[in-house]
């Protein structure tokens, strides 16, 4: 009929002008509400009132799930490409360089083969530095928060799916049992260990914000299909996909995502088929300025990364196909982990690839999947909230894990955003089904998410302690997928940095057997080769690195600071300048060229190479210039009075130490490490004076340095202290046992009352029972004394740092 518009659409309503009268259908004024107009809207602003209520308690309720699940994370150490895009990187150090990352990807890494563009990460970095500098603390608390973040936005997507607010209810469950359902799924999320590689890792970060930015936006969406026009929900759902395409490039998955919510999900097209949803020119008009949005940023991304043509952005035989294939297993991993969260790997290169579609596992994973996509489809019309959630976890991992090519196969924090849909549509489908088995299943389904989240809580803080440092987070890596290079040569790192040259040295050669291309292999072997004096072979690894890598900064760096330590300061020098014309950010390459050419007399060089470093980081110019001094001039010929000097003014030192005048012992010590940047014993009363003064990270950074440079096995054991009193009790043991190896003429009783002492309270009992027989065999009396000494000054004052406060 004329005048009439077609079934699903709304015909406007013509806009009021000033003095204009809203009229009634025969034009008399409209009545006032009666008795049951003002009763529905009473109930309405109940119903407003519990929902603001509800999403209070949602926000809450994930706010101390997810504390609790992560409380014993907070100190983790930095971890994996942390080291080259913050903690190495100059950039970051400033937030006068903010403005610099928008137009400069180069700034991201300094690794140039690692560059990508994403300013809004870096600006997060930035301001992490701002607040605390490299106190990990603050790092972690940030992207709990952001985790927090994205688990109640978790909540707001289930309600306004299925809910009080649902665009699309699911059949045969109540609105307010889908608000139960959100969040169920939200607490469940919050504290699951899927997340921990996004908590954790700093540089997962990129996912997690991009979740904590795509769930609300996805929201707002969602609400404008709802209640069309809702302008201002669609304006600022497209800022904030800007904001997570500039944290990263995944993000544009999010249009994908839009795109079924269009097809699927709004209520003024669900008559229609799918083929005429999609042919709806008033679906693509809202999509318009999304698509504008997300071309622009490719083409942004594009001229700045150039990460199409990077040679080592994966690895020769990972084509498309092989990678695709590889997906098609790699996605039941995923929905595995959720499942069974027990075999999370933090770096897992090595994921077995698969090469031909005839493969008897692919095959079962894409019969799997053509099952999921039937049911997904098959379920598009009765019930359209579930068949967006199956198909947008394809969509939100399509981005890195669907044809292009990356280096890693597959990655623990990888499903974090895609795996928050499966979480939904779980608890819908288990709150659904109670709802047919049970006569209370608003209980049932509260007792069943409270008994899932303790062993999920459990878990997630025992995955934590993976994470703890780089030792445990390797040698945890290292047993779950032990044929991978990366894992071994990290493992070997971590060894190395605590003093246990040998099997850092087995680690390397491992990875190197494994992987005989790996530059980074090569470079950590020359290094601990060298710590061990053997000179030859550590050249022919630095050598060989250099041959593997010549593009790359790195093998270069380190060849150069180790002809700068040996004298050759002419090689020094060149290899320096080439890894400074390979470096992204080469703050540390100019750095140590301006200390070879101050050392060399070449003032004018040496200062202008001064001045670029400092141009990027000031703040941090003088400590980097000190440590490399100590590095690359250690070896350089001193005037004979300059070692006692160095010994009488740290000495000078030791007794204000005692005296209690810590400022001016660090004094000290600090003027006899310039005297001789290699005094160990300086560098271990330095940690000492620090700490005593709160100065943790600091002293932290001392004693492993003593550690590196001592060969008596005195700088482990005081390192091993610091350690036992801050509660560290692993790290302590470790080092106890490296220092009584090291001992010149065998262990004393002090490292093995040490040792006896740290495994006991570490609950290793069989060990501390072997160091006790050794302590005993060799003084009984003086290792008894020892141990009730290193009781009262050691682990008392670990004790006192955990009493309540």
């Amino acid at each position: 009929m004329a005048g009439v518009p077609p079934r699903g659409e709304r015909v406007p309503a013509e806009p009021l002008r000033t003095g204009d009268v809203n009229e009634g259908e025969e034009g008399r004024s409209a009545p006032a509400p009666d008795a049951g107009e003002r009763v529905g809207r009473r109930s309405a602003a109940r119903a407003l009132g519990a929902g603001r209520r509800l999403g209070l308690v949602a926000v809450v309720l994930c706010a101390l799930a997810a504390t609790l699940a992560y409380s014993n994370s907070l100190e983790n150490e930095f971890a994996l490409d942390d080291s080259h895009s913050i903690e190495s990187n100059a950039w970051i150090r400033s937030l006068r360089h903010v403005p610099r990352y928008f137009v400069d990807a180069t700034t991201f890494s300094t690794l140039r083969t690692n560059v990508d563009y994403r300013p809004l990460l870096q600006t997060t970095y930035a301001l992490d530095y701002a607040i605390a500098g490299y106190d990990v603390r603050v790092w972690r608390a940030t992207n709990l928060l952001i985790h927090l973040v994205t688990s109640a936005a978790l909540f707001f997507l289930g309600r306004r799916l299925f809910g009080s607010r649902g665009v699309a209810p699911l059949p045969g469950l109540a609105p307010r049992d889908g608000d139960l359902a959100a969040l169920a799924a939200a607490a469940l999320f919050a504290v699951h260990p899927i997340g921990t590689g996004a908590v954790n890792y700093i540089s997962a970060r990129s996912s997690s914000l991009v979740a904590a930015l795509a769930l609300p936006a996805l929201v707002l969406y969602l609400r404008a299909l709802a209640e069309p026009p809702a302008r201002l929900a669609r304006f600022g759902a497209l800022v904030l996909l800007a904001a997570a395409l500039l944290t990263k490039v995944e993000a544009v998955s999010f249009l994908g995502v839009l795109v079924l919510a269009e097809l699927l999900l709004d209520p003024a097209k669900r008559d229609r088929g799918l083929g005429a949803r999609l042919l709806d020119l008033a679906t693509w008009k809202r999509l318009a300025p999304f698509v504008v949005v997300c071309a622009a940023y490719l083409v942004l991304w594009s001229s700045q990364t150039a990460l199409d043509s990077a040679a080592t952005r994966a690895g020769a035989t990972m084509t498309p196909k092989v990678y695709a294939l590889t997906q098609l297993r790699a996605w039941w991993y995923y929905v595995g982990l959720a499942i069974a969260p027990l075999e999370l790997v933090a770096d897992y290169p090595s994921y077995p690839l698969s090469r031909s579609l005839a493969e008897p596992r692919v095959l079962l994973a894409l019969v799997g999947w053509l099952l999921v996509l039937a049911v997904a489809l098959a379920s598009a019309r009765r019930a359209p909230a579930a068949s967006f959630l199956l198909l947008s976890f394809f969509v939100w991992l399509a981005p890195h894990s669907s044809v292009v090519p990356l280096s890693e196969p597959v990655n623990e924090h990888r499903p974090y955003l895609p795996l928050a849909g499966v979480f939904l549509l779980l608890t819908a489908g288990a709150t659904w089904a109670l709802a047919r088995s049970t006569r209370r299943p608003r209980l049932a389904l509260a007792l069943g998410v409270a008994v899932l989240l303790v062993p999920l809580v459990a878990l997630t803080r025992e995955r934590n302690l993976d994470w703890r440092n780089a030792l445990t987070l390797w040698q945890d890596t290292v047993e779950k997928a032990p044929d991978s290079p990366r894992a071994q040569m990290n493992h070997g790192l971590a060894l190395m940095r605590r003093g246990r040259h040998a099997e850092a040295e087995a680690r390397f050669r491992e990875a190197v057997r494994l992987a005989p291309g790996y530059h980074f292999a090569h470079i950590n072997l020359a290094i601990v080769l060298a710590a061990q004096g053997k000179e030859a072979e550590a050249r022919t690894h630095y050598d060989r690195a250099v041959a593997l890598a010549s593009g790359a900064d790195a093998p270069y760096f380190w060849r150069g600071r180790f002809r700068a330590s040996r004298g050759d300061y002419a090689g020094a020098i060149a290899d320096l300048e080439r890894a400074a014309e390979r470096s992204a950010a080469p703050f540390r390459e100019w750095v140590a060229l301006s200390v070879l050419l101050e050392h060399l007399g070449r003032a004018e060089e040496a200062e202008r190479r001064a001045a670029q470093a400092r141009a990027v980081d000031p703040a941090g110019f003088e400590a980097e210039r000190a440590e490399l001094r100590a590095t690359l001039l250690g070896n350089a010929p001193k005037p004979a009075a300059t070692s006692d000097d160095a010994v009488r003014i740290m000495n000078d030192g030791v007794a204000a130490m005692k005296d209690g005048r810590l400022a001016e012992a660090e004094g000290r010590f600090r003027r006899a490490l310039e005297l001789a940047p290699r005094y160990d014993r300086a560098h271990t009363n330095l940690g000492i004076a620090l700490a005593a003064q709160g100065r943790l990270e600091e002293a932290r950074a001392a004693h492993d340095r003593a550690a590196e440079l001592g060969t008596d096995g005195e700088a482990l054991y005081w390192r091993g202290r610091f350690f036992a009193e801050r509660g560290e009790l692993a790290l302590a043991a470790d080092d106890f046992a490296a220092a009584a190896a090291a001992k010149p003429g065998g262990a004393s009783p002090r490292e093995l009352a040490a040792l006896a002492e740290t495994l006991a309270r570490a609950g290793r009992a069989d060990e501390a029972a072997a160091a006790i027989a050794r302590g005993e065999a060799l003084d009984r009396s003086a290792f008894t004394r020892e141990r009730a000494r290193f009781v009262m000054s050691v682990l008392s004052k670990s004790e006192r740092a955990e009493e309540p406060r």
